[in-house]
């Protein structure tokens, strides 16, 4: 005989080894965040000796393009940021130069519309003292004596260097047209991306209702199935509490009858009668059977209902075709499982797990660790 497997000892088993299997991983998680703490912190001073090189610096204060790889070495998680402090370096630098380019133009246009009309010392004094009130720090290079061919000459050292300026300025402009035009190209990209975006959701909602109406038609056919089967199931229950009072033989069948004739019905009678009508409300509550073993599945579950209403069927056949007919209600309302083990809670996410998702947020090399170990 083959030996029965205690349920409640097979599902205590499982839980100390799942605690082991658990205790294990969580030991990994431990180690791993220690590893990767000291790690951070060897990639910390590294990046601090990079940032605190002068040498990685230019005359104006700002971090050299060139420690980028040093950065990307040293911290590749850190590199983003570095990336995004070299773009905004970028862009004050070319806005400072433009203010001082925009400046030494104004100083030029304005000094050479002005001393237009500067034709002797007098102007010249003139001149000099509006220049005062506007620019000082070009007043306070002009000569007080007027001097024609000197200003002159002056005036056109100035003429190409202020050409210059003007032509980076145009450049400059042009080429933040040029960004301008792109990022609005990307901009009315991205929006029409989102639109189509929208569209296809809007089409995978119409498409997913379309396929969900079959799914719920068939999850209202499987709470049917299972309501049925629960039925069913009580059904059975009262008829192993009737099936030990009932007739099961011939010979008691014959007696029932007999005693019948005469006005008067036994306990056996009385059960099988009501053993009948359970039979009958088994019938109405058989499964609607699919599958390769339906067929099958149908005809014995048709004879072992009829065995339990047949009087002249032995007690023990009768309990052995209830077992069987339980046995396809569960089969086909997806009660297959084995008996109800004692619930084991789901371990929730460690406070190392949660520590090692949190910094592989800015370390790639983290996250697919962690995503090796099913994380």
């Amino acid at each position: 005989m083959a030996t029965e497997i205690n349920p409640l000892a097979f599902a205590q088993g499982w839980q100390t080894s799942q605690q082991m299997i658990d205790g294990a991983q969580e030991n990994k998680l431990r180690k791993l965040l220690i590893d990767q703490k000291a790690r951070e912190v060897g990639q910390q001073n590294a990046l601090s000796g990079i940032i605190g090189n002068t040498a990685n610096y230019d005359q104006n204060g700002y971090l050299k393009r060139e420690a980028l790889p040093q950065i990307a070495a040293a911290a590749p998680g850190q590199l983003p940021a570095y990336q995004r402090l070299m773009s905004d370096q970028a862009t004050e630098q070319a806005s400072a130069q433009k203010q001082k380019r925009e400046a030494l133009i104004a100083q030029f246009d304005w000094a050479d519309k002005n001393m237009a009309s500067v034709r002797d010392q007098a102007g010249w004094d003139e001149f000099r003292a509006r220049a005062a009130a506007v620019y000082p720090d070009i007043a306070a290079r002009l000569p007080a004596q007027f001097d024609p061919a000197s200003i002159q000459a002056n005036r056109m050292k100035m003429v190409p260097v202020i050409e210059q300026l003007k032509l980076e300025q145009q450049q400059q402009q042009f080429a933040e047209t040029q960004r301008h035009n792109r990022a609005t190209e990307a901009n009315t990209l991205r929006g029409q991306e989102m639109t189509a975006e929208t569209t296809r959701r809007g089409q995978d909602l119409t498409a997913a209702a379309a396929a969900a109406k079959p799914n719920q038609e068939e999850a209202k056919a499987q709470t049917q199935r299972v309501k049925d089967a629960n039925d069913a199931l009580g059904l059975l229950d009262q008829a192993e509490k009737l099936v030990p009072a009932s007739t099961g033989s011939y010979i008691g069948a014959g007696l029932d009858a007999g005693m019948a004739a005469f006005g008067k019905s036994t306990e056996g009678a009385k059960a099988a009668a009501q053993l009948k009508a359970i039979e009958g409300m088994l019938v109405s509550k058989m499964p609607k059977m699919s599958g390769p073993q339906s067929d099958k599945d149908v005809a014995m579950y048709r004879q072992m209902a009829g065995t339990i209403g047949d009087p002249t069927i032995p007690r023990d056949t009768k309990l052995a075709a209830i077992k069987t007919i339980r046995e396809i209600q569960n089969k086909y309302a997806g009660n297959e499982a084995a008996p109800a083990s004692p619930s084991v809670p789901k371990s929730s996410p460690t406070d190392a797990l949660a520590e090692l998702q949190r910094r592989a947020g800015s370390d790639p090399a983290l996250a697919a660790k962690l995503k090796a170990m099913g994380y």
